[in-house]
């Protein structure tokens, strides 16, 4: 049924001028409909202006301008207007492109350059608004909410003293309550661990810029951010050299020769001061709420790793989708539970979906095979067997980035790559042999043979160059 509304929301395609691609994020969650917004989700949609289209006369009615010489001008605007004219119609499409640049000023608050006392005005506009309506308790939490998500945003670990002093006067006179001070996220402590992050980063000049920024756009802020270029030969270093002067989390190691990933994520390791730790990708992102959720988990259950769910990212389509490689996991629900015979092989093998208690790795050696493809499988069966019951977050956090040049994708088609594969399964083989683990673990390694085995049948050149150790991996079972 149709009905009159006074402003239309769109999407828009986010093109990134460091990477030089289109993201494939929207601006909000694709919705097509009539929305009304209310106290209770105004702080859950973008409050950027150039996403929505207005009638003249709504604008008009009631004075509505932007603020003049401020920035989160977007921010008082769209609260006061939808609190006046709570109804709109959203189009899913994405009807304009929106340029994510350095130096722009959502770029800029996002790495701690901000004027606090430009939101100190806007939200002490906001209260003496909604208190001449007669809606300041009704609106009150959603002020508040304001406040913390614009204050999450913009707070680095290079905010100068000045900022923060201000930032908490504008807390204290606008009078909010100490619990919604995010302050306290300076002082760690068990609720607030050091976290760290390892980017390992090899020839991925297009992808590194919008990596980072997804971290350091993470809401939870007591980051160690490492990247640990492993001898990569085109323009990846400088990029990430960049970002490291605005944002004095990140942290570089070199390499001088290549060490593959999994050299790379033990260099990471070894390096970390963090309670806990996550391995990203460098061609991959995660979601803003990623890490918190996360340090939420391993301090509610005190296990030794987390995981979680996530997206895919279809180069070629420019569409994202959700990870369908791994069925079984993709539908588990939320909650502990235990890795055992039965299920070893119906959990993705990868290493980025799982954070991990780092005292918990080095404690017992566990570091990746270094110069082989293939590293996370045998790490896989390795932390598995040392701590079986895990944490799984039933909500994607990850976006994986699927690439024609990927090592996923030549793995299938170059021997060379391919021959890794089976080395892993002789590594793993012998990790059970060595601990005792064969009989226990017996069905899961023999699923997981069959899997090296059958992965390349259906391209019958690779697979005749690889029968000799295909037989190696049979007798390995006895067949």
């Amino acid at each position: 049924e149709l009905r009159k509304t006074e402003s239309i929301w769109f999407n828009a395609k986010v093109y990134n001028d460091m990477t030089h691609k289109y993201d494939a994020e929207y601006i909000y969650e694709p919705y097509e409909g009539y929305q009304t917004i209310t106290y209770d989700n105004i702080n859950q949609f973008s409050d950027f202006s150039w996403i929505k289209a207005y009638t003249r006369e709504s604008i008009q009615k009631y004075n509505l301008k932007w603020p003049q010489g401020l920035t989160f001008e977007d921010g008082e605007f769209y609260f006061k207007y939808f609190t006046l004219n709570p109804e709109t119609y959203v189009i899913s499409d994405r009807l304009i492109n929106y340029r994510q640049r350095k130096g722009s000023i959502v770029y800029e608050a996002r790495i701690g350059n901000v004027k606090m006392e430009d939101l100190y005005c806007v939200i002490k506009n906001l209260k003496n608004f909604c208190e001449k309506l007669g809606l300041y308790e009704q609106y009150k939490i959603a002020l508040l909410k304001l406040v913390n998500n614009r204050l999450k945003m913009c707070k680095n670990l290079n905010f100068s003293d000045k900022n923060i002093l201000l930032s908490e006067k504008l807390l204290k006179e606008i009078g909010y309550p100490e619990e919604f001070s995010v302050f306290s996220d300076y002082k760690e402590n068990e609720e607030n661990p050091l976290f760290t992050v390892v980017v390992p980063f090899y020839n991925v000049e297009n992808y590194i810029g919008q990596c980072l920024d997804s971290i350091i756009s993470q809401t939870y802020k007591n980051l160690e951010i490492i990247c640990v270029d492993d001898a990569s030969p085109d323009n990846s270093f400088s990029i990430v050299s960049e970002y490291a002067k605005k944002d004095k989390r990140i942290k570089i190691i070199r390499h001088e020769k290549n060490k593959k990933l999994g050299g790379a994520r033990n260099t990471g390791l070894k390096n970390a001061n963090g309670k806990y730790i996550l391995f990203v990708d460098s061609d991959d992102r995660i979601f803003p709420e990623c890490v918190s959720e996360v340090i939420k988990k391993f301090n509610e259950t005190h296990l030794n790793t987390v995981w979680f769910k996530s997206k895919v990212w279809w180069e070629n389509t420019n569409r994202m989708t959700d990870m369908y490689f791994y069925n079984y996991f993709d539908k588990h629900k939320e909650g502990k539970f235990i890795i055992d015979d039965n299920n070893l092989m119906s959990f993705p093998f990868c290493s980025w979906n799982k954070a991990y208690n780092r005292e918990f790795l080095l404690k017992n050696k566990l570091f990746w095979r270094e110069n082989i493809y293939f590293e996370d499988v045998e790490f896989y069966f390795k932390l598995l067997t040392k701590s079986p019951e895990v944490y799984i977050i039933d909500k994607p956090f990850y976006i994986y980035t699927r690439r024609n040049d990927s090592i996923m994708s030549m793995s299938i088609r170059n021997k060379h790559i391919a021959k890794d594969l089976y080395k892993v399964a002789h590594n793993v083989y012998n990790y059970f042999q060595k601990n005792y683990l064969l009989h226990k673990y017996q069905n899961s390694f023999n699923k997981y043979i069959y899997d090296v085995i059958y992965m390349y049948t259906s391209y019958p050149e690779l697979d005749e160059m690889l029968n000799e150790e295909k037989y190696k991996l049979l007798s390995q079972i006895g067949r």
